[in-house]
């Protein structure tokens, strides 16, 4: 990767500002193959994570053990949000992030966030703002896997992803631009894989989704929002 795609990553997550130029010849590049941990809780938190290829996974260990997706971060997205507490101390990491497909991250380290994004406020407002629509995101689905059964957690999530990495084909369907595999589907709901991969067939025979190769398209989103 070039220097032009970490700028490219830094303009997408935080917009254009000043001081890009300088910013971009300090900002780090990583490397990660598919399945590897980043950081697991406990970890400190020196760093601020942007995606430039690749997908990385953001879950919690309940305290029976089993992780829980809670987030997917794609191109341009960026994690680790723990280091922008403000606090001169290093805050140790909350979750757990692992690549789920071969990953180039642009790392952005502690000093470099103070010295250039904490003093610029619409950089710091825009943060605020993703953070925010990330929260809700997350508390929507909090309260489904609190109180609903699977097949309304299946759908809502299926929506989620849809609304987030879908891409509309030209008869209408929507394609979750995303291999999610029935287990990962699973730790996201807090269900068995067994139970999603009947929910999902129920749910194809319903007419409410489909295979595209190993992506799932949903066909009518409307029979999805009814069950919710």
């Amino acid at each position: 990767m070039s220097r032009q795609s970490i700028r490219e990553a830094i303009e997408q997550a935080f917009g254009e500002f000043a001081e890009i130029d300088s910013f971009v010849k300090e900002v780090r590049e990583i490397r990660f193959p598919k399945g590897k941990v980043i950081y697991i809780p406990g970890d400190m938190s020196q760093s601020l994570y942007i995606v430039i290829k690749g997908l990385v996974s953001i879950s919690r260990v309940t305290p029976n053990g089993r992780g829980v997706i809670l987030d997917y971060v794609s191109i341009h997205q960026f994690f680790g949000e723990e280091v922008l507490s403000g606090k001169e101390e290093i805050e140790g990491r909350w979750e757990v992030a692992e690549t789920k497909q071969e990953t180039v991250l642009a790392v952005v380290d502690k000093s470099l966030i103070i010295e250039h994004l904490f003093p610029n406020p619409h950089i710091m407002q825009k943060i605020m703002r993703v953070n925010l629509a990330k929260r809700q995101r997350f508390a929507a689905r909090l309260e489904i896997l609190l109180h609903r059964e699977v097949r309304v957690r299946l759908a809502a999530l299926l929506l989620d992803l849809g609304r987030n990495y879908g891409v509309i084909q030209k008869d209408g369907t929507l394609l979750i631009d995303l291999i999610v595999p029935h287990h990962e589907l699973a730790r996201f709901i807090g269900a068995t894989r067994e139970t999603v991969s009947a929910t999902v067939s129920s749910f194809k025979t319903a007419g409410y989704v489909d295979n595209r190769g190993r992506k799932l398209l949903i066909l009518k989103p409307v029979l999805l929002e009814s069950l919710l």
